[in-house]
This record gives C-alpha cells, sequence and structure tokens, in this order.
C-alpha cells in the first residue's frame, strides 16, 4: 500500500509538470478542428497503427479498451511512460519543402488488480495536440502599396489534456466491461499574421484562443471464445457518448502599428466546441500465445458536433462567431496489429522478445475551404525489450517507429510526412505475493 501511495504523489506531480507544458506536436494539420485527437495508444500499440480494441495482456496497460483492466495480473503493480521524438517534412506541389523537428511528452499511466476480476487505471495523457508555424508569400496587399511584399504567418499551440481513472470488471472468466472517467482540460491558441516588407504598413492579425475543461466517459466490452486448445478469439467493443465542452472561445481582430496593438475588435463564445459519439469494434485471433493478429474498425460522427467558427453574413457582408458543424465530417478509421513472441514463457532473453507490425488508414474529420482534408496513412514497426534484472521484476522497453502520410488535395497537393520514434517503459513489479514461512 505504502509503494502504491507513493507511486500515485509521483503521478501527481508529474501530472502537474506536465499539464504546465504545451504539446510538442508539430503538424501543419492540427491547425483546423481540435487538432490531432489521440486515439489513446501506449508504447506497445503504438507498434501496431493503435490497434487494440480487442486486446489484452496481464503485462501490459491497455488505453483503447477499458474492458481490458479486467484482465490485469493479480500480483503486480502496472506503470507506463514515454516520449516520441518526430521528424516531418512537409511538401506542397510547386513550391519548396519545410523539415522540422521535435520531442514531447507522450503518457504517463499506472494499473493494478484490486480485487479479483476488477482492474483499476490512472494517468495523464494528450486528448487533443496542435502544434505549427507556416508561412505563405504572395498576400493580396491593400490599395497603394503594390511593391510591398507581405507574408502570412499561422502559428498554433496547445491542446487538450486527460487525467483519468478507469475501471474494468470481468462478472465471468470470458467477458468483462470497463469504462474510462476522463476530465479533460488545456488552452488552444491559433494566430494569422499578415507582415510587410515596408514596416510603416499596419500589420493585421487575428487570434483565437479556446479554454476548455469537461467530464468524458467511454465504455468498453471485450468476450473471448475458445476455439480450441491453442487457438482463441475475442471480440472488443467501444463507445463514446457525444457531449459539450465546456470552455470559453475568443476571436480577437487587432491592427499593429510599431509592434504595439493599436486596434482590438474581441468576440467570445461560450461551449463552442463539442465531440462526437465515438464507436469502436475490434476482433483479436490468438494462436498459442505467441502469436496475435488484430483488426480495429473506428467510426466517430463529427458532422454532428460544433466548433468556434468565424462565419461570412452574405446578406449583410458582416462576420460573425458561432459554432458551427459546416467544416466538420464523419471519421472512420480502419487498423490492423501483429504481434510475435517466439517463446512468452522461456527462459532465454531472446525468445521473449516481442516483435510487433502495423498499419492503418483514416479519413480527416475536417473540412478545408469546403472540401475534404487530410487522409492519413500510417506504417509502425517495433519490440518489446524485456528488462530481467530479477526473478521478480518482469518491466519491459517498448520501441516504436512510424512512419504517417497525410495528403491533401485542396488547393495545391499538400503532403506531410512525419517519422516518429516513440520509447516508452512498463514497470512490472511483484508487489502483492505473499511469502509463506514454515
Amino acid at each position: 500500500m505504502k509503494k502504491i501511495l507513493l507511486s500515485a504523489l509521483l503521478l501527481s506531480t508529474a501530472f502537474l509538470n506536465v499539464a504546465a507544458q504545451e504539446t510538442g506536436i508539430n503538424s501543419a494539420f492540427t491547425r483546423y478542428g481540435l487538432g490531432r485527437i489521440s486515439d489513446g495508444s501506449l508504447g506497445f500499440n503504438k507498434a501496431m497503427a493503435g490497434t487494440g480494441y480487442a486486446w489484452y495482456d496481464g503485462k501490459q496497460l491497455n488505453m483503447t479498451n477499458p474492458a481490458s483492466y479486467a484482465r490485469l495480473d493479480s500480483l503486480t503493480f502496472l506503470m507506463d511512460v514515454a516520449g516520441t521524438l518526430q521528424a516531418s517534412r512537409l511538401t506542397a506541389t510547386g513550391q519548396h519543402h519545410s523539415t522540422s523537428s521535435r520531442a514531447y511528452f507522450d503518457h504517463v499511466v499506472g494499473g493494478f488488480r484490486a480485487l479479483p476480476g476488477l482492474g483499476v487505471s490512472f494517468g495523464l495523457r494528450p486528448f487533443t495536440q496542435v502544434g505549427y508555424e507556416t508561412k505563405t508569400n504572395d498576400v493580396t496587399l491593400p490599395n497603394g502599396f503594390s511593391n510591398v511584399t507581405a507574408i502570412r504567418t499561422h502559428i498554433g499551440e496547445g491542446g487538450v489534456h486527460r487525467a483519468h481513472l478507469g475501471l474494468g470488471y470481468a462478472p465471468l472468466r470470458s467477458f468483462s466491461l470497463g469504462v474510462n472517467a476522463s476530465y479533460l482540460w488545456g488552452v488552444t491558441t491559433h494566430t494569422a499574421t499578415t507582415s510587410f516588407t515596408d514596416a510603416t504598413v499596419p500589420t493585421p492579425r487575428v487570434a483565437y484562443e479556446s479554454e476548455v475543461r469537461s467530464l468524458h466517459f467511454d465504455f468498453g466490452a471485450q468476450y473471448t471464445a475458445r476455439l480450441n486448445k491453442k487457438n482463441t478469439l475475442t471480440l472488443g467493443l467501444t463507445f463514446a457518448p457525444s457531449h459539450v465542452l465546456s470552455g470559453t472561445s475568443t476571436v480577437d481582430n487587432q491592427i499593429i502599428s510599431n509592434g504595439q496593438i493599436t486596434s482590438s475588435n474581441e468576440h467570445s463564445l461560450k461551449d463552442a466546441y463539442s465531440l462526437p459519439a465515438t464507436y469502436g469494434a475490434g476482433l483479436m485471433w490468438q494462436h498459442n500465445d505467441r502469436l496475435r493478429l488484430a483488426v480495429d474498425y473506428t467510426h466517430q460522427a463529427w458532422s454532428k458536433a460544433t466548433q468556434a467558427e468565424v462565419v461570412a453574413n452574405n446578406s449583410n457582408s458582416k462576420m460573425s462567431f458561432t459554432k458551427s458543424s459546416a467544416n466538420l465530417r464523419d471519421l472512420d478509421k480502419l487498423s490492423l496489429g501483429l504481434e510475435y513472441v517466439p517463446a512468452p514463457q522461456g527462459y532465454t532473453w531472446a525468445g521473449r522478445v516481442r516483435y510487433r507490425l502495423g498499419a492503418s488508414y483514416a479519413t480527416p474529420y475536417t473540412l478545408i475551404n469546403g472540401q475534404k482534408g487530410a487522409d492519413t496513412f500510417v506504417a509502425t514497426a517495433g519490440v518489446g525489450l524485456p528488462i530481467l534484472t530479477n526473478y521478480n521484476n518482469r518491466s519491459m522497453l517498448n520501441i516504436s517507429a512510424s512512419y504517417e502520410q497525410l495528403r491533401s488535395q485542396v488547393g495545391s497537393s499538400l503532403t506531410e510526412r512525419n517519422f516518429l520514434l516513440t520509447i516508452g517503459l512498463t514497470f512490472n513489479e511483484r508487489w502483492f505475493k505473499k511469502w509463506l514461512v514454515d
């Protein structure tokens, strides 16, 4: 119990430190909507493109389906932490490419089995991430400044953090249910600035800011059927209801001269953003505890959600700041994952190494200028390396490499390629074993 309290204290300290920082992701497409929506995957299933609705393992935490918590090992306390290194390349047809690199916090979560058939999980993860900086030349100039070069700069940063407490319960050996109760909070900012080579020309800037705080729930279920002595098939289902995100959004139209704001016209909006209903279904085939193949399908009904938008009124040519779903569309995602372990119960280190592969395809949930945004293709590979310092230590170093390609046909063809390396540690210690003394 002392170790649990100490770990909870350390995690709480980490929560405060991490929550004070902005996300480090870099993606031009996070300019739209709420940014990049996290799929909740940890180190092990990041190597399988986030696949995990039907996945359970007593030695690994699986955040994609809370029903999996019911399968946690009764003798261990789990803690999982990870960070990601990202290298990006953005290319537009007929224009020069740009490259960048960043490192950012990924997650810190913990879990243990509280009672027979009852597992508990808690932790901190990103829920949405925003991070980009782009520059565009040849902006339309005001009258009388035809010889002045203009550059429009778009900058965005921030995101929404997620702290959760989850429960998984197995009323039957082959069936489990679970729920995550999460608190979401964070601030996201976007600015669009038009600067000129002539410093005497006033600089217009539009600044957006959205602050979010809300409760969020997601539910899950898993059922495992034993096909024969060596093969099982697991069905996993998840659901998160739609709901409004509490908070305030503002837009401020500014004019800047000599580094000072000389004009400001701010509008605010309450509870403009909402989350869609999300449905997930997955299957996992397991053979002899060595080979696992899984497939997931996700549907998010974003077309029924809302966001804060500046909308033009054609009748009087005025602009209004309002909640709208006009630039949102439903998201569909299909992912595949594989894990192979040569000898999961073997006595050699090499036999217990876990090899993983994955791939996924997702449609965008936003429209850009009324057209479909960027499709996302992902290919992943990784390994789980056992850390064997003593008999009781079953910890693991999870390493995954991902290649992401986001491609949009809006205007000139814009392609973003991301190379990500995620390094995570799963601490798995035997804390609850009772020693018998003769």
